[in-house]
């Protein structure tokens, strides 16, 4: 039991880093052809969206290193 639900009690739990990883996807390890498809399809999305934070990275850094130049 933590702390805070006895100092707030009825406070709803957000569950910290540790608890989401040790949380798994109970479809995780099935062969069902909709669900390994259903996973590729979000890895894709999170590699185009990392891939998309780098850019954004990358210009940012640019645009301080010209800021630093002037």
């Amino acid at each position: 039991m933590k702390w805070s639900s006895l100092v707030f009690p009825g406070l709803e739990q957000i569950p910290d880093e540790e608890e989401k990883k040790e949380e798994k996807d109970p479809y995780e390890d099935s062969d069902d052809p909709a669900i390994v498809k259903k996973r590729e399809k979000e890895r894709k999305l999170r590699e185009k969206q990392l891939k998309k934070e780098e850019k954004l990275r990358e210009k940012q850094l640019k645009e301080e290193e010209k800021q630093k130049k002037n």
